[in-house]
């Protein structure tokens, strides 16, 4: 097993005061330099990383920055770069054993690292810099391990999303959603932590807004809103990790068919009122005349 550099929030925090005094991403460039004081390593045995296979990493991402805009300030889009990002991460072999992520992935710390000292320039492309010049909680957590961190957060949908190495279309569900759609997902952890649990959850969420193509977004999200809940209801009664497969997606499709109709209701019995309320607005205007 491969040890990857871990970065002590205390240590992390102090850089990051750094960071943020800047305004320019390009200034944050490494350069090749991918040590500083207070890293270490989990005394678990194993061989320690070399920065030969740091510097690939890096490479390989601001390459496909590059492509995206980076380092300019109009990027083409960064949910297509995340993408982008999320498949130089699954292949990566230093996050992964045999398929599986490695323990030493699951490490904020090493997160804090990645983001703080090997690619601080990419992060601050992605996220920006703090208008004062210090760090506010909700940049910082961009650079800090953790569930919004701007690298761990995209490994935690490869964990969730990804499809396998024998399906077509293996990072499809990454592709397809969109940004708030991988938190309402990612974020419900007793469904989304769970990939036989959010693989089939993600893609009758695709399918709904395929069939409610010529619904409000709002109305769309409602529907998957009270579908998740009703199906962590469910999950109380009976695991939906010990479900067939076969059984556990049906009863997501019916979940969701069930609150759709429920909300195309409400939409067809808010559409009478408002009809009922104009007809009668027009009939006093004609009644003063």
């Amino acid at each position: 097993m491969n040890l990857l550099p871990q970065l002590p929030s205390l240590k992390a925090k102090v850089i990051l005061e750094d960071i943020a005094s800047e305004s320019n991403c390009e200034a944050l460039n490494p350069k090749g330099d991918f040590k500083v004081e207070g890293i270490h390593y989990v005394p678990t045995g194993g061989q320690i990383i070399n920065d030969e296979s740091l510097d690939k990493l890096r490479k390989d991402i601001v390459e496909k920055a590059e492509e995206y805009g980076f380092p300019g300030t109009y990027p083409k889009s960064f949910l297509e770069f995340e993408f982008e990002v999320a498949k130089i991460l699954s292949k990566w072999p230093y996050l992964w054993i045999d398929e599986e992520p490695s323990g030493e992935s699951f490490r904020n710390e090493f997160w804090s690292y990645l983001s703080i000292v090997l690619m601080p320039d990419i992060v601050s492309w992605r996220w920006g810099f703090p208008s004062e010049g210090e760090p506010t909680k909700s940049w910082s957590v961009r650079f800090l391990g953790g569930g919004r961190n701007a690298f761990q957060r995209i490994f935690r949908r490869i964990i969730s999303l990804d499809r396998g190495p024998t399906h077509e279309d293996r990072y499809g569900l990454i592709r397809e959603l969109k940004e708030d759609d991988f938190s309402n997902i990612l974020e419900r952890t007793s469904l989304g932590s769970n990939s036989r649990i959010a693989i089939p959850l993600a893609e009758e969420y695709l399918a709904m807004r395929k069939r409610r193509k010529d619904m409000k977004a709002s109305n769309q999200l409602k529907i998957y809103r009270e579908a998740t809940k009703d199906l962590r209801s469910y999950g109380v009664v009976q695991s939906l990790d010990v479900i067939n497969l076969d059984d556990l997606k049906k009863l997501i499709t019916d979940v969701f068919l069930k609150r759709e109709d429920l909300v195309l209701r409400e939409i067809k019995e808010s559409n009478r009122g408002l009809v009922s309320s104009t007809k009668s607005l027009l009939k006093k205007v004609i009644n003063r005349k």
